[in-house]
């Protein structure tokens, strides 16, 4: 008995010495500016190991960065698989042909995830802010689902909750609600503030 207990676990301990590394244990991520006590390290790790963010070096990520428009969109595509190839019809005089981003900004625009800031005009290198980022997150939690979506949050415990633009009202609730986006201080929401790219790899993992 005791000699096939130690056949079982020699042979188990082989077979595990045959897997490949990253079945046994996810890669940490290379970027040396989010260290493993630093406040988004396992938001900006899910990030990468999903493929959905890069850094902006080999082992920079820079995570007080500033997220643009086109950062985002291009996350989301990401998130659902776009292909690199034409979306169609092209509306943005600013998103000229071949861009890292085109193809994810059309794709956005066509399933009306995101509006351009005119007519013509998209605006990819403008940063976003955080109401911003609920109402494309909200737009693309729409577009994956079938269903209406609930809205169940409250705003009115924010001091500065009557500053959320019009447009983006439904979409912070909803944030607020799913406990995607939270405050951040204060009993505030920033509506306004510019997101950056540590509070971006954080709402992705908690959407």
């Amino acid at each position: 008995m005791k000699k096939r207990l130690l056949a079982w676990i020699l042979s188990f301990a082989l077979a595990l010495s045959l897997l490949p590394v990253g079945v046994l244990a996810a890669e940490p991520h290379p970027f040396q500016d989010v260290p493993s006590d630093h406040w988004a390290n396992e938001a900006v790790q899910y990030a990468y190991d999903e493929g959905l963010m890069d850094g902006v070096g080999p082992t920079t990520f820079a995570p007080g960065g500033t997220l643009t428009r086109a950062m985002f969109v291009t996350i989301l595509g990401r998130q659902d698989g776009v292909a690199e190839d034409s979306q169609g019809e092209n509306p943005f005089t600013d998103v000229a042909d071949g861009q890292w981003y085109t193809d994810a900004v059309l794709w956005a625009a066509e399933n009306n995830i995101t509006d351009g800031t005119s007519e013509t005009t998209f605006s990819p290198n403008n940063p976003l802010t955080r109401e911003q980022m609920a109402t494309f997150l909200y737009r693309f939690a729409d577009f994956e689902t079938e269903e209406p979506i609930e809205i169940t949050g409250d705003l009115s415990g924010y001091t500065d909750a009557d500053l959320v633009a019009d447009y983006a009202v439904n979409a912070m609730t909803w944030a607020v609600g799913e406990g995607v986006i939270s405050g951040i201080g204060n009993n505030t929401l920033a509506p306004d503030n510019t997101a950056s790219r540590a509070q971006m790899a954080t709402v992705l993992t908690r959407y």
